[in-house]
């Protein structure tokens, strides 16, 4: 148990920690907790901690008292919609002469959230860094949606074949067609043809009649007929490479005059040659450049488009997709969270695609590779070409992917010449005593440690040991870092049984 105290005094709160000092009863913000872990990542509680920064171990006077008060709230319907805990979830831990309860409360699957309270939907909450906030409407909304695997399977009444752009079926045709020339599309009458794609499907509950489906017309629908059904419906791609932040070179977005029919077939296409143009003119102009093949870079790219894509959330009033090239990285950005974890995408082997019939007609035009293999391939390249590793952000309003175009060491442009010099010698190596940075940067004393807190303060490095053992590194990429938080999990559950 001396570990557990450790443990205690080591962490602060965050989005899957939280300390309540619950001393005779549970306070009424642990249910609160209790809904946003359960609706976003899971995490634990700790009850007879105090929540300011000393984590002092207060103790609760009477535990049987409590995990009785826990387990009957967290049953009766009319408080809490679900309950989540076994009895292995909820731990006594007796440090000295007090006792500390720890609350394990799992993430729900996205088909049972929101966990809400006192038997109203709104009454729920969410997890944003180290507080629970309270869900909108529009929230509530994307729960709805979050739990339904096809949406995108929609078939729409008063939509037909007028509806599309005839020039992106002709180029979608030509494109099947080359793929699978025995096959004879272009022989095919249009109808048959978007029929046999999926993009119209049979609606057996009246009379077998052929009707548009929802992805058909995001992917091949004239812009009027699209913002009918979805009046948020926007796309945009922005260059702003070598310009200011609010200004760009290039542009395709939605409205422009170059662009009137801008569906997600066209938008593809367009932002992929784009994105390819990019790469080779970075390769071009950095004659000293000592990474891959600009076409490595440009499948990273493609992956990540087609990802962007085929994950968005279309229904979503607040947000859009956008893809932005900058200096050193793109970001690709698009509404709705991932059915997926971080680690999960990054890792490979998984798949919950939010749009199920778009993603075929990716797969038909082989722009999307095998499902759960997309972010697998994202990461083998980076790592590869030793690129900085790309940045997830994925909540229930958006997920957003920076991917790296750069060495970590030439990403970091805002640090001092000194703290550039140390990072990238330690880039080159594992494990970095003191004395050979001391030796090879050839820095002064006090610019060396100087730097080296400059680096230490914003998590690039990581330091273990102390005196002469000390030793640095980089700091571990996200999957690294959760891929540990995972098995440390494992541990902290090993410890509190």
């Amino acid at each position: 148990m001396t570990d557990f105290e450790n443990l205690i005094y080591g962490l602060n709160e965050n989005a899957n920690l939280e300390f309540k000092e619950s001393v005779d009863s549970l306070p009424k913000s642990f249910w609160e907790t209790y809904s946003s872990f359960a609706n976003t990542s899971g995490g634990y509680v700790l009850l007879g901690v105090s929540e300011n920064k000393t984590h002092k171990i207060i103790g609760v006077r009477n535990p049987s008292k409590i995990k009785k008060e826990l387990f009957t709230t967290a049953n009766n319907s009319n408080k809490v919609s679900r309950n989540v805990l076994n009895d292995s979830d909820v731990v006594e831990h007796k440090i000295g002469d007090k006792v500390v309860i720890s609350v394990h409360v799992k993430e729900l699957h996205a088909n049972q959230k929101p966990l809400y309270l006192n038997g109203n939907p709104l009454i729920a909450y969410i997890r944003r860094g180290d507080a629970d906030c309270r869900i909108t409407s529009e929230d509530l909304r994307r729960f709805m949606r979050n739990a339904n695997d096809n949406i995108d399977g929609e078939l729409l009444e008063e939509y037909g074949l007028e509806d599309l752009n005839p020039d992106s079926v002709l180029s979608f045709k030509n494109l099947i067609n080359n793929r699978e020339p025995g096959k004879k599309f272009l022989a095919m009458e249009n109808l048959d043809f978007l029929a046999e794609m999926g993009i119209f499907r049979v609606d057996r509950t009246d009379s077998r009649k052929l009707k548009l489906t929802l992805a058909g017309l995001l992917f091949l629908g004239k812009l009027n007929a699209i913002t009918q059904k979805l009046p948020h419906f926007h796309l945009d791609y922005i260059n702003r490479r070598g310009s200011s932040v609010n200004r760009w070179i290039d542009r395709v977005s939605t409205g422009d005059s170059d662009y009137p029919d801008l569906n997600l077939f066209e938008f593809y296409r367009a932002v992929r040659e784009k994105l390819r143009l990019t790469v080779e003119d970075r390769f071009e102009l950095d004659e000293k450049s000592v990474r891959k093949p600009p076409s490595e870079l440009n499948k990273a790219l493609r992956e990540a488009l087609a990802n962007m894509i085929i994950h968005a959330d279309y229904l979503d009033s607040e947000n859009s997709l956008k893809v932005t090239v900058d200096n050193l990285y793109y970001t690709f950005f698009n509404p709705g969270a991932m059915k997926i974890s971080t680690v999960q995408f990054f890792m490979g082997g998984q798949s919950k695609p939010r749009n199920n019939t778009l993603i075929q007609y990716f797969r038909r035009m082989g722009e999307s590779e095998r499902a759960g293999t997309g972010g697998k391939e994202i990461v083998d390249i980076v790592s590869k070409n030793k690129y900085r590793f790309p940045e997830l952000t994925s909540n229930l309003e958006f997920t957003e992917l920076k991917l790296w175009s750069v060495v970590p060491a030439d990403s970091y442009t805002n640090l001092s010449e000194a703290a550039q010099k140390v990072l990238k010698f330690i880039d080159k190596k594992v494990d970095v005593t003191l004395s050979e940075i001391t030796e090879n940067v050839m820095l002064s004393t006090y610019y060396l440690r100087k730097a080296l807190k400059e680096l230490l303060d914003k998590n690039l490095i990581v330091r273990e040991g102390k005196g002469r053992a000390t030793k640095y590194n980089w700091s571990p990429s996200i999957v690294e870092t959760v891929d540990f938080a995972n098995k440390f999990s494992e541990s902290i559950k090993n410890l509190v049984r």
